[in-house]
Formats: C-alpha cells, structure tokens, sequence
C-alpha cells in the first residue's frame, strides 16, 4: 500500500486510506475522538502478542494498557481482540486497521528525528551554481568538512561562467551562486568578496628569488594571463600602465585553473588569484606576492524571495569560515 500524504490531523490520515463522502463526517468525529497514545498501544499488543509484552515495550501499566484498548474499541464500533483462555485473539478487522496504524504511528514516531535533524541542519540539500575558481578550488574543502558535520546532507553543484551562475540566481534557480561582479541586486541579495592575485612560476625560476613581484619584474617574461575582458586583466594592465610598462600575454586563458596548469608545465609566469595559486602550490609551481594589489571579485548570491534554510545557512558560515583562510575579505551588501 502507498503511503498516503502527509495528513492534517489523525482523521485525515485514517481517512485517506478509504472514506467515501458520504461518512466522512460521522467518521471524523469519531477519529478525532482517537488518542494516539492508544493507537500506539493497538499497535505494540499486535506486535507484541500480549498486554503483559506491550506493557514491557511502551513503559505503561497492563490495566492502563486493557482500559486504551477497551476505549479504543469503543470509538471505533468494532472488536480488536477476543479473549481466549486468557490470550488475546486480534480479530480480521484488527489486521485490516494495524495496516493504516502502523503507518501512521511509524510517522509520527519519525518527526522528533526530522525535526531534530532540521533543527541541528542535518537534513534537506543545498543546489550550489559556482564559477570554477570556487567549484574547483574551495567547495570541495568546504563540502568535506560540512559533510563530517552533517553527514546526511546531499548537495547539487553545477559549475559554470559567472553569466551564467549570475542568471540562474536571478531566477532563484538554485540555493547559493558564486559568481564575479556586476551583480543585479534587484531579485537577489549578495555578499562580495575578494582575493589578492599572485604572481606564479615554474620550479627553479628566476624570478622566484625575489621576495614580490612587479610588473617591471615581469616586461621582459612571457606572460600567461587571464582573457582581456576578464577585471583581473583590467587591474592588471592599469598596473602596467603606472608603472611604466608595456603588458604583452603570449597565452590568454579564460579560466585562472588553465594559467596555473600552463605555468607548471613551464609556460612562463602567470597571475592568479590565491584560490587558484593554492591550488598549485607544491605541484612545480613557487608563488609570490604581486604589487600593486590586483584582487579576484567574487559574490555569494542568495535568492532574495525566500529565506535561506538553517542547512544554507550553516553551509555559508563555514563557506566564509574557508574563505577567509584563503584571505578572502568580504563585504557584505543587501541593498
């Protein structure tokens, strides 16, 4: 048997497993007349087999346990049981209500673990739309140590451009967004933040003997960088432009996890953002601050029509918790 929608009340449920129209209001007044406590005596002697076993099981006395029964056969109009030498016989009907009880009872008894899970976030999903500097460099430290906390969670992630991730919040598509400015703010609400850029160069470069890195240092090197529309590479080329030198990208990447598999396979010297250095670090590649500070933009979107759910919300906490290991400065903005 299916098991009916989660009911309004006692008569509901009981109703949903069969009433026609024309008692349903005579059958309702005598369900809501039921106690559950003695459903879920109903149901322990017809598991049990006897008071004295139901009695051992539910923690009331057997005389309290002969009186629920006597009651509830009662409401009912129908006979549970028929003594026998001492034993209790449960009748046809008896059989045919324990299906529907048992449900019901079973339900109930689950709700103090579904609210306590709600309650403690360890229960629902969370649909995250991430730009691949997020999704590739921080989410899955994120997700691992949110999981050993709440391990019961289940997430969807769907990496993509940030225009796209900026489009899919704007229709409240999914839970929480990670994507790069501008954001509409009209239909969503946004936190920012930001990540210093890094200069990154193969093992043994050398450059890596110098403590910071400036555009003067990096005139004469091949350059890997990000795409020209890209806002590092805008910051980037006023920095060379302050500074007195010409910027000449001999490979222009749309991904910052492209420049940092470029440089560790010797392709000249490359800026990121420290997620993506992060990410490279130990795997052929030495990192060195970049002056003047050139930052990665990144908001957090969340849907402005309905509120963020406890589990959300605690994702977010440690989300930010990471960040911040990773020097990202947030500034928060709902407006």
């Amino acid at each position: 048997m299916r098991l009916p929608a989660t009911p309004r009340s006692l008569s509901d449920a009981i109703c949903a497993t069969g009433c026609n129209d024309g008692v349903v209001a005579e059958e309702n007044r005598t369900i809501s007349r039921i106690k559950i406590r003695a459903l879920q005596v109903f149901r322990a002697v017809l598991i049990a087999g006897s008071e004295t076993r139901a009695s051992e099981i539910i923690g009331i006395s057997q005389p309290s346990i002969s009186a629920l029964l006597s009651s509830l056969e009662t409401e009912l109009g129908f006979k549970l049981f028929i003594r026998s030498k001492g034993r209790l016989q449960p009748t046809v009907e008896a059989g045919y209500f324990f299906e529907s009880v048992d449900k019901i009872i079973s339900g109930f008894e689950s709700l103090g673990q579904i609210a306590k899970n709600i309650r403690e976030a360890n229960a629902g999903n969370i649909r995250i739309a991430a730009v691949p500097a997020i999704s590739v460099h921080i989410l899955p430290q994120v997700i691992a140590r949110f999981r050993a906390l709440h391990p019961k969670v289940q997430f969807v992630v769907q990496t993509q451009s940030s225009h796209i991730v900026r489009e899919w919040m704007r229709t409240q598509q999914f839970d929480i967004g990670f994507a790069e400015p501008p954001i509409d703010v009209q239909s969503v609400e946004v936190d920012e933040f930001s990540y210093r850029c890094v200069c990154i160069m193969p093992d043994g470069h050398p450059l890596a003997k110098r403590k910071i890195i400036t555009p003067a240092d990096l005139a004469d090197q091949p350059l890997v960088a990000p795409s020209s529309e890209h806002m590092v590479t805008f910051q980037l080329r006023q920095a060379f432009v302050q500074a007195g030198c010409r910027i000449a990208p001999f490979v222009e990447a749309q991904l910052m996890i492209v420049i940092g598999a470029m440089v560790a396979q010797g392709n000249g010297v490359g800026i990121v953002d420290a997620l993506t250095a992060a990410h490279f670090d130990g795997r052929g590649v030495v990192i060195r601050p970049f002056a003047p500070d050139i930052k990665l933009e990144v908001a957090a979107i969340f849907p402005r029509t309905r509120p963020r759910s406890r589990v959300t919300a605690a994702f977010y906490d440690l989300f930010r918790e990471e960040s911040a290991a990773y020097g990202g400065d947030v500034s928060v903005r709902r407006d």
